[in-house]
């Protein structure tokens, strides 16, 4: 496609040094990060995001790879946006219905900036030195290049190690993003489970045990809402004799019915839990989806 001369990443590696730059047309590590430009041609400025590290993500909904790329990126969104890292989307489709499409089916949360032209003439590949998408700037807290590569391993590897160093937001503001919590922590959470949680009878009387995964959204006010459940774990213990006598359709009946009674009993717990420690996103609390695995194990 002659307007897409932008190559996408096809596997073609070479020897890299050991700078954190892959490429040497990409801008240099310590650069300060130019602004962004979007459609209606205004200027994003990065510096409203100094004190935080930023991920730039420059891809296109036509890039033969963005079917690759585009989940590691949402598990790194996942990781880190409550840390305190924000994520930008800078596309390179030039039909804003296609764009909107795509990020709606992909259910993208970071904000995703596109000035709706061929790449060539778009002011941040530019300004960022692109040569293939997708591409990815990690940017510091002050605004300069860490990171520049086209590899989201690099990427995930360099945060981590930001992370470790304490160096993903500036001092001042720690504190503003933080996972929601139950009250007295993981120990406590364990031991409201163990004195509310009852053995499913029929799961009890033909020793199944398992696992069942808890969906349930915590409020801005600290409040659990349970939106689902489901077994993803069940043991093979059905060799009982008065289980082996049975017909496969009474087999199968028990078996379902003892996940039913396992989904129920998770469910009635969670909605028992007090009012948890709120979420927090850049100093605001905000509702977040929370998953609670709860195991039926027999003593």
């Amino acid at each position: 496609m002659k307007s897409k001369i932008l190559t996408c990443f096809m596997f073609a590696f070479s020897a890299l040094s050991s700078m954190a730059q892959d490429f040497g047309g990409l801008l240099d590590v310590g650069t300060v990060a130019p602004d962004l430009v979007n459609e209606k041609g205004n200027v994003l400025s990065l510096e409203n995001n100094r004190g935080r590290c930023v991920v730039l993500y420059f891809w296109a909904s036509w890039c033969p790879n963005i079917e690759e790329y585009m989940p590691k990126m949402k598990e790194l969104f996942a990781t880190y946006d409550m840390k305190g890292v924000e994520f930008i989307g800078v596309s390179y489709d030039t039909d804003k219905e296609t764009l909107d499409k795509y990020l709606k089916k992909e259910s993208i949360q970071w904000k995703t900036i596109c000035e709706l032209k061929e790449w060539k003439e778009t002011n941040t590949a530019k300004d960022y030195r692109l040569n293939k998408i997708p591409t990815m700037y990690l940017i510091d807290t002050e605004g300069k290049v860490v990171l520049a590569t086209e590899s989201i391993g690099k990427l995930k590897g360099m945060l981590k190690k930001m992370q470790n160093n304490r160096q993903l937001v500036a001092p001042s503001l720690e504190g503003e993003d933080q996972l929601p919590q139950f009250v007295g922590g993981i120990p406590v959470l364990m031991k409201f489970l163990g004195a509310n949680l009852r053995y499913p009878s029929i799961a009890e009387r033909f020793r199944m045990e398992g696992k069942v995964v808890v969906d349930f959204v915590i409020e801005k006010d600290g409040k659990v809402n349970v939106t689902g459940a489901k077994v993803t774990e069940l043991n093979d213990v059905f060799h009982l004799p008065k289980y082996e006598r049975l017909s496969d359709e009474r087999k199968n009946q028990i078996i379902e019915e003892g996940k039913r009674q396992m989904i129920n009993e998770a469910r009635r717990v969670a909605c028992l839990m007090p009012d948890w420690i709120p979420a927090k996103r850049r100093g605001k609390e905000v509702r977040v989806s929370h998953t609670l695995p709860i195991t039926f194990k027999l003593q």
